[in-house]
């Protein structure tokens, strides 16, 4: 990430996010990262993709 997409809220004075990444502006920019990532791929990768996707539904589970 180019930037720390923290808001007032989930922020503390430290510039630390309080919610470990897991607010909604870390996990949106996170997803743009990933999509520019995959966008930038020449070479198809399935298992890879897979594995991303199993990953990500995990992480959306635990909230």
């Amino acid at each position: 990430m180019t930037s720390d997409p923290c808001c007032i809220l989930c922020r503390h004075s430290t510039g630390v996010c309080l919610s470990r990444h897991t607010c909604e502006h870390h996990l949106l920019a996170q997803a743009q990262d990933d999509a520019n990532h995959r966008a930038s791929r020449t070479i198809r990768d399935p298992t890879g993709d897979t594995a991303i996707a199993n990953i990500t539904r995990e992480r959306k589970g635990r909230r």
